[in-house]
């Protein structure tokens, strides 16, 4: 699929237009969407294999859960248990399981192709599978993998705390000279540590930057929105006051003449006022 075509067929879809016949995408967000559509990079010819990739709906583990045979989770045979940040293709809406009151949804695990059933939330808030993106899955990732080097480096300096303590009575030898290179380790250690809490804050603000530059789009689609809309309620008001003006217009020539003149210089004062009051009733 060529990028103009599908702009053009985008923009002829009656869901992304707005109420007033506006579009409810520019051409430049249109050809945005393409762009993350090739997957070639090139941003020139999308397959249909790139198509249906982004139109396929997948979630996230967030907390691992069992995947079982059925939709009820009482009886059901367990397939295998679904790890932290694996990531599967959502087959069929999701369905409640009433005899527990919890969301289930069938899906297709990524890694192995294992179908089943799996629970979305916990009745106590805990969330178990969340909506996929690449960018849900690179901050879980990076969040996992910070986790992973802060759980390291505090259990590399707890051994060397542990080894230094047993090693502190030790005049000379070779555990001498390890407790010398123990102590060698630890500023590395330390470095590491530091590392990490950098690392921490630059991927704390970079998260913060993208979800603001997220609203900012928001408020801008927002107020675009909203002025399309005052413009709408201009434009009727406008034209009612139009429609009144040109009553007013009709109606003011013959009430004029009647009050100017008092009725003295009409035939048929009465006539003349019932044919003004005519001319301001309609």
């Amino acid at each position: 699929v060529k990028q103009d075509k599908f702009v053009s067929y985008c923009q002829g879809l009656p869901e992304l237009k707005e109420e007033g016949g506006g579009d409810l995408l520019s051409e430049e967000q249109l050809k945005a969407a393409y762009g993350r559509l090739d997957s070639s990079g090139t941003g020139t010819e999308a397959k249909e294999e790139d198509l249906l990739e982004h139109l396929r709906v997948r979630m996230i583990c967030s907390t691992v859960v069992s995947m079982t045979e059925s939709l009820n989770v009482k009886g059901g045979k367990t397939i295998r248990k679904l790890d932290t940040q694996e990531v599967v293709e959502v087959l069929d809406p999701p369905s409640k399981d009433e005899s527990v009151g919890l969301m289930r949804v069938k899906c297709r695990a990524e890694k192995d192709g294992k179908e089943g059933y799996v629970t979305m939330a916990g009745n106590q808030g805990t969330v178990y599978m969340e909506p996929y993106s690449p960018v849900t899955a690179m901050q879980k990732k990076i969040e996992r993998s910070l986790q992973e080097l802060a759980e390291a480096a505090k259990e590399v300096s707890k051994h060397i705390e542990s080894k230094t303590e047993e090693l502190k009575s030790v005049r000379s030898g070779p555990l001498s000279e390890t407790r010398v290179d123990l102590g060698k380790i630890r500023p590395r250690v330390s470095k590491v540590q530091y590392a990490h809490s950098q690392l921490k804050k630059k991927v704390a603000e970079a998260d913060k930057r993208m979800k603001e530059r997220l609203e900012a789009e928001k408020r801008k689609r927002q107020e675009a929105a909203n002025q399309k809309a005052a413009a709408a309620i201009v434009a009727d008001v406008e034209a009612v006051l139009n429609e009144s003006s040109a009553a007013v217009d009709a109606a003011l020539p013959p009430v004029e003449k009647l009050v100017a003149d008092r009725g003295a210089e009409l035939d048929n004062p009465l006539k003349a006022m019932d044919e003004a009051e005519q001319g301001i009733v309609s």
